[in-house]
């Protein structure tokens, strides 16, 4: 880090900041600072001392990482879904972040207790692209992300873009978001540092896929049901004349067919020889 001191160097610098930090009891508030100082010694853990600088800004970090730009977003990721886990396992104190990266230009000095420091633009601007980001988001400049995204397919899935906002002074900053669910977000960016792991669909997935195949359900009911009442519809029973009963009309017709009875009652007299010999027939 000696060489590097009072020299202007390119680097990435990611800006923390715990969210209402300064509202909270004392008690929280040290209860906070203490899981996120863990937090950040654990997401840095595979960063060499001499390639990195850490600025602690009271209710948050702001961290320079002068190696592969990569690492500061390995860090934010593991920083926030570190967080999360806390917030499961400490539901009654639970706590958020925003956060903001970008690649700019930095100083490092040494402050008044001869530590180590940063001074420059990389800093302000990553400061301020981490004030336009919502609790539990994580925003990147223009910069940083013309960097780490082009020719790799893996983290441009990362990024959505979020939009150009101003600051008090009107300067612009054109940001990109970290828009994937946390686990998604975490298992593509490990797939990327060359380790394994396995991605499990996001919830909506599932919610959005039932919805459809409802959807879908319920118009082959609706289709089958209109083409049930074409069908019935299209044969109807042949009226008769207005004002005619057509139980009368069936009655009426069967009553003008001979019955077998009638028949009998008008066929001939056949003689038989039983009948002639009692003299009843000639």
């Amino acid at each position: 880090m000696h060489n590097r001191l009072n020299k202007t160097t390119i680097c990435s610098v990611l800006c923390v900041d715990i969210v209402g930090h300064s509202r909270k009891p004392d008690a929280d508030q040290i209860r906070q600072k203490e899981h996120f100082n863990e937090l950040v010694e654990a997401a840095l853990s595979t960063v060499s001392k001499n390639d990195r600088v850490i600025l602690d800004t009271g209710d948050g970090a702001a961290i320079a990482f002068f190696g592969a730009p990569e690492d500061a977003l390995t860090a934010a990721l593991l920083i926030r879904d570190g967080v999360s886990d806390d917030n499961r396992l400490h539901p009654q104190h639970p706590f958020e972040l925003r956060m903001g990266i970008n690649l700019g230009p930095v100083r490092v000095v040494r402050d008044i207790n001869d530590i180590f420091n940063i001074v420059g633009d990389g800093l302000n601007a990553s400061q301020q692209v981490m004030s336009f980001a919502a609790p539990n988001r994580i925003l990147v400049s223009r910069s940083y992300y013309e960097i780490v995204a082009p020719g790799n397919d893996d983290v441009l899935r990362l990024f959505s873009h979020f939009g150009i906002r101003k600051d008090n002074d009107a300067r612009e900053y054109d940001m990109y978001i970290v828009g994937r669910a946390e686990s998604e977000s975490r298992t593509v960016w490990r797939e990327v540092s060359g380790q394994l792991g396995k991605i499990h669909p996001n919830p909506a997935f599932w919610m959005r896929a039932v919805t459809l195949g409802l959807m879908g359900l319920t118009a082959l009911v609706l289709l089958l049901s209109h083409l049930f009442e074409s069908s019935s519809a299209a044969s109807p029973m042949k009226a008769g004349p207005p004002g005619l009963d057509p139980a009368r009309t069936v009655k009426d017709a069967h009553a003008k067919q001979p019955s077998a009875d009638r028949k009998a009652d008008h066929a001939p007299f056949q003689c038989t020889e039983a009948a002639r010999m009692l003299n009843k027939c000639n």
